[in-house]
């Protein structure tokens, strides 16, 4: 009986370490994720502090706006 149990035992640890691992890789993958988010958001930012830099700079006429039907 004490051998049965042993082995239920072990299959348990053995089952819950193999759980534990997958787990471990899966918040690896998240963190990777995670960094890989907050790169491209900051990237996004950089973008939206250029293009309003550029809307700031652009004529109040609207002369780069206009589909190029002023240009000569």
């Amino acid at each position: 009986m004490i051998a049965i149990w042993k082995w239920v035992f072990d299959a348990l640890k053995e089952e819950r370490d193999h759980y534990q691992t997958k787990c471990q890789e899966q918040e690896k993958e998240i963190d990777k994720l995670k960094e890989k988010n907050l790169k491209l958001q900051r990237k996004v930012d950089q973008q939206q502090i250029l293009i309003d830099e550029y809307v700031k700079k652009a004529p109040i006429d609207g002369a780069f706006f206009d589909g190029g039907k002023n240009d000569n």
